[in-house]
């Protein structure tokens, strides 16, 4: 078996495993098992996409040789934002087994948190000005300005709120208002890169998922973190399957773009052979 085949059948194989993390995730938000049952479901559902959408990420990175640096990099970027985010989940639901409830504000979880919207925020913004070429100026006013009207709802609905409670301490004010703002900018940048391509005039398969999966993780975050300052979020809600959706979708983005980076190096591979 070539190494082009056995890429292939990785490809493959990863799709098979993303598949059995969403029946899992699903499971898992029905309900019905034991707690350490759903945490089981949990890891496989939530932190599994993530793994998987990691590696086929630093794999385009390092297939797609004769893509441009800042390319390479963005994709490098978002691999490593999903590796820090698959920790960060299978931590806190360490932390919910050994422990129980969450864990206190300003841990080493939450930094693995911020580090990892932080690192796809960029690396999909680089995307975005690599794909919209020219435009990219004009499309980051555009952008930027869609960011002020999104912001403007997070104040109202999440930030002001929180910092109106008088009861909260200062590191708490501080993660409580940076964490939805980074989630915000997770989904403003996946609705960025969508519009970015639609101007080309031409959406590739791996973008749309890339761009739909950050969009909803994003938005995702924002609504947990509304219903956490009312006290009316509970595991096991619709809520949930917005991160399962949401982070599958990313790793088909990711997937996809790695189908490519092997077709591609199949490609190259079938003209040296022809040149020689």
């Amino acid at each position: 078996m070539g190494t082009t085949q056995r890429q292939k059948l990785s490809y493959w194989l990863a799709t098979g495993l993303l598949l059995l993390a969403v029946v899992c995730g699903v499971l898992s938000v029905a309900g019905g098992f034991t707690k350490s049952q759903s945490l089981l479901l949990n890891v496989v559902g939530i932190v599994m996409p993530m793994v998987i959408g990691a590696s086929a990420c630093i794999a385009v990175a390092l297939l797609n040789r004769s893509a441009a640096a800042l390319s390479r990099l963005a994709w490098i970027l978002i691999g490593a934002g999903m590796a820090l985010c698959a920790c960060g989940d299978a931590s806190l639901f360490h932390h919910e087994m050994t422990v129980g409830g969450d864990p206190e504000v300003g841990t080493a979880i939450d930094a693995l948190f911020w580090c990892s919207y932080l690192f796809q925020v960029v690396g999909i913004m680089i995307l975005t000005a690599e794909v919209t070429g020219k435009r990219r100026y004009q499309h980051l006013i555009d952008s930027f300005t869609m960011c002020a009207a999104g912001g403007a709802l997070l104040y109202t609905f999440i930030v002001g709120p929180v910092l109106s409670q008088t009861d909260l301490s200062t590191t708490e004010r501080i993660f409580g208002v940076c964490y939805p703002v980074l989630t915000f900018l997770v989904a403003w940048a996946g609705l960025a890169f969508l519009a970015g391509s639609a101007s080309t005039g031409h959406i590739q398969r791996s973008i749309a998922y890339l761009g739909i999966g950050s969009v909803i993780t994003g938005l995702t975050d924002n609504v947990w973190t509304a219903q956490s300052l009312t006290q009316s979020y509970q595991s096991g809600s619709w809520v949930d399957y917005g991160w399962i959706v949401g982070y599958s979708f990313q790793a088909l983005g990711a997937m996809s773009s790695l189908l490519y980076a092997v077709q591609g190096v199949a490609t190259a591979q079938t003209n040296n052979v022809l040149i020689n």
